[in-house]
């Protein structure tokens, strides 16, 4: 008795198998493959960044406000002239911040909601001003209840980071590291730590420091916020994420201050990797008057000496800015019902 070698049973196999069952099964062979090929095509630790939350395209009920009324844009708004100079909106034609603005609608209407919002940036995050602004008029809208009131003022000295009550209300979480990059939050203790605060929205606000040298190198910064957005994709997969771009700033050349084009590249940069991945972003540096951004706020005398931060009234005035486009964003999703 001998044993056929194992290839000889395997052609012989083979050659009960028809030409089209032939053609059938390496479809199907195909197909299970190609998982494994897209997977091995791509860092495998890191998934794709992109928003990971279906649009869901309901009849509009979730937005529905029963009667709640919105507030109008404050008289901040009104003081400056520069201010109007681009459209303050956010751009979000994915509709990414659907599950964000329902659950604002949600606690409008029932009032025991907890909105866990986490804004991350550089040191004008870190400076609280900017932040605190939109944290205070977002506490008015939603509530303030949700958190442990152990502060007065809102400023550089005070924890960015608040206790939960288990109350129903807003929760405003400041994080945020002077002279930041998006590789410096790059870092995984950063983005565990960021998850931990289980946000049902990220503002990110960086693009400044990736702006300040004479050089500015695009593709490097669109990397950088690519690894840093896969990263929080993967902490934070069903997290909706809003990039915002950088107000504007001077440069020094030769002993004297000139606006730096630069950050309008950091600006498109964002905006456009935004657009390219299914973020919302918003776009501070072209609401403030886009080339003329820093030269619109230093006129009016908000901006500091060192033509790179601003006053706590410069501050003020951007919470105020971003807090009006987020009213202006549930607006828009009430009325259409997305």
């Amino acid at each position: 008795m001998f044993l056929p070698k194992s290839s000889d049973v395997f052609a012989g196999r083979i050659r009960c198998f028809s030409r089209p069952r032939l053609m059938g099964l390496a479809v199907a062979v195909a197909a299970l493959l190609m998982p494994c090929l897209g997977a091995a095509a791509q860092d495998a630790s890191l998934p794709q960044a992109h928003p990971d939350i279906p649009l869901v395209v309901d009849d509009g009920s979730a937005f529905d406000l029963g009667g709640v009324e919105l507030p109008e844009a404050g008289d901040a708004l009104t003081r400056y002239d520069f201010v109007g100079a681009g459209a303050n909106v956010i751009a979000d034609p994915s509709h990414s911040l659907a599950p964000f603005v329902r659950k604002v609608v949600s606690q409008l209407k029932a009032g025991d909601e907890v909105v866990r919002i986490v804004h991350v940036g550089d040191s004008h995050v870190r400076g609280h001003f900017f932040p605190g602004a939109v944290k205070g008029h977002l506490e008015q809208l939603l509530g303030a209840d949700a958190v442990v009131r152990d502060y007065e003022v809102f400023d550089y000295g005070t924890p960015g980071i608040s206790r939960e009550t288990g109350w129903g209300g807003v929760v405003y979480q400041v994080y945020g590291i002077n002279g930041a990059t998006a590789q410096r939050f790059s870092d995984e203790r950063h983005v565990d730590e960021i998850a931990a605060l289980s946000p049902d929205l990220l503002i990110v606000s960086l693009g400044t420091n990736e702006s300040v040298g004479a050089k500015y190198a695009r593709m490097q910064h669109k990397n950088q916020l690519d690894q840093l957005m896969r990263m929080l994709a993967a902490r934070c997969p069903s997290t909706p994420v809003l990039l915002t771009t950088p107000p504007g700033a001077y440069r020094r050349v030769r002993g004297r201050y000139q606006p730096n084009a630069n950050v309008r590249l950091a600006a498109e940069t964002i905006a456009g990797y935004a657009e390219e991945k299914g973020y919302a972003w918003w776009d501070l540096y072209n609401v403030a008057g886009g080339d003329r951004a820093c030269v619109n706020w230093w006129d009016n005398g908000l901006m500091q000496r060192d033509h790179l931060h601003f006053t706590k009234e410069g501050y003020w005035l951007m919470g105020d800015l971003l807090y009006s486009a987020i009213v202006n964003l549930i607006k828009e999703y009430v009325e259409h019902g997305f």
